[in-house]
């Protein structure tokens, strides 16, 4: 079962789920194949629309790898996308590099801190 708490999604295709999971050696893998790093990948790819389905079978691929399952196949991702359909994986991809990597899906701005003030004492 997926620990949201870790970044962790879990996609359900054909009644079968898959956790969805993002180390760093998922994140190296995805960077080798796809030739970018991740925040590249992110913003000349996934923000842009230019997310295709081999880029979405890489990462998917490597996210359940990460979510202990070492035998799935780049092949086999690649059905599971079509499966489930574009716009679901690509959800699910989203939520994971977001709980991950950090951010929102607005991409606003962390909150700013807010500082308390100290009670004067009095006296000197």
């Amino acid at each position: 079962m997926a620990n949201p708490q870790r970044g962790e999604q879990t996609l359900t295709v054909d009644g079968e789920d898959y956790t969805l999971r993002l180390d760093f050696e998922a994140i190296a893998r995805i960077e080798s194949e796809l030739g970018e790093g991740i925040v590249q990948i992110i913003q000349n790819r996934f923000n842009t629309g230019k997310f295709g389905v081999i880029d979405m079978a890489v990462m998917l691929c490597e996210m359940i790898k990460s979510g202990g399952r070492a035998d799935i196949s780049l092949v086999r991702s690649g059905e599971l996308v079509l499966a489930t359909g574009v716009a679901p994986a690509c959800r699910a991809i989203r939520q994971v590099l977001v709980d991950t990597l950090g951010g929102d899906e607005g991409n606003r701005p962390a909150p700013a801190r807010q500082t308390r003030k100290r009670a004067s004492r009095g006296g000197a």
